[in-house]
Order: structure tokens, then sequence, then C-alpha cells
């Protein structure tokens, strides 16, 4: 319980006041999944097993593509559990599942809680040689009104920022054209057509 808490209390996408989203519901089999997120982008995928069956693979619908890694697994042997966890890094694969266009295969054991988090789910892909470009901040979170977006260039040049739902999908663009090198920090007003 200790890791726990001290999971929700370090990591914002946990917190009370986060977004959640329920992404996986398998009442049969007693398996439910959410998706959490903070307001820098990390997304962190909450699978409970409250059945009484192991699964070596149980494909979930995954939010963001690249590499997932375990966070915690209330059946780890350090808390007396099973020891059935999943090492290493997870990959999401291309195969639709949930609404997500992505997949995960996951080893779930009976009678837990497994905490996975998306290595790189907030990610900029620049232009730019030599250079890196990021988004530094995006708030309000939960988005009530506007979202403004932080971000820094290194050099000026063609940028198209946009906003993508969980599932991928465009969901506006932000701003397109020559931006300067420096700080900018745009607002969206989070409307969509038709408005």
């Amino acid at each position: 319980m200790r890791d726990l808490i001290d999971l929700r209390i370090h990591t914002p996408a946990l917190a009370a006041d986060a977004p959640s989203v329920p992404t996986h519901t398998n009442a049969s089999d007693g398996v439910f999944a959410w998706l959490r997120y903070d307001a820098t982008g990390r997304l962190f995928l909450i699978i409970a097993n409250l059945g009484d069956s192991d699964f070596p693979s149980y494909l979930l619908g995954a939010p963001a593509a690249g590499e997932w890694f375990e966070r915690l697994n209330s059946q780890a042997t350090a808390y007396g559990g099973t020891g059935w966890i999943n090492t290493g890094t997870l990959t999401a694969f291309t195969r639709a599942a949930d609404g997500y266009p992505r997949t995960l295969d996951v080893k779930l054991p009976r009678s837990s809680v497994v905490v996975l988090q998306a290595r790189n789910t907030l990610a900029v892909e620049p232009a730019f040689s030599g250079a890196t470009a990021g988004i530094e901040r995006a708030w309000p979170n939960p988005v009530t009104g506007s979202l403004r977006i932080a971000f820094t260039l290194p050099s000026a040049g063609e940028a198209d920022l946009a906003v993508y739902d969980t599932q991928g999908r465009r969901v506006a663009t932000v701003s397109r054209g020559r931006l300067e090198a420096g700080a900018a920090e745009p607002t969206w007003g989070r409307r969509t057509p038709p408005g």
C-alpha cells in the first residue's frame, strides 16, 4: 500500500482530479482498464483483474504507440504476490482494440492491479537538422476553457502544431506556417468544426 500511495502522491495523472477515461470492460472475466493522464501528457493505463484467472496474453487497446513499462503490479513478489509481472518493456503494435488503433499484449495475473506508463507520450517530431524541439507545458488540466501550449523552437522554420485525441485522431490545428525561433505559447480555444 505504501508504494501505491507513493505512486499516487507523486504522479499527477493519478490524482483524484486528473482526467480518467474508461477504455476496457470485460465484466465476464472481471477485467477493467482506464486511461489516466496529466498536464504534461504522460499516459498511464490502469488495469484491474478482479477475477480468478491468470491471463498470459491479454490484449488491450493502447492510446499511444511505442513502449510501455510496468510501474506497479500488485502481484509482484515484493508484495507477497505470485511474481507474475511484465518485465522489460511492452510495445504497442498496430491492431485496433477498444477503439484505439494500437494494442498492448499484457501478462495479467488474477486478483491484481497493474499500472502501465507510456514511455514517450508527449513528443514532437522535429524537422530541424541537429536540433530538437519539445512541448514544455500544456495547461490547465483538466481543460475547461482554452488550452495553452508552451514550447521553444531552436530555429525558425515551418511548423504544424496540432491537437490529437487519445485515439490518434487529429482534432484541431493550432498553428501552421512559419514560426520564429524562441519561446511560443499559442492558445487553442477547444473548438472543432462545426464549432
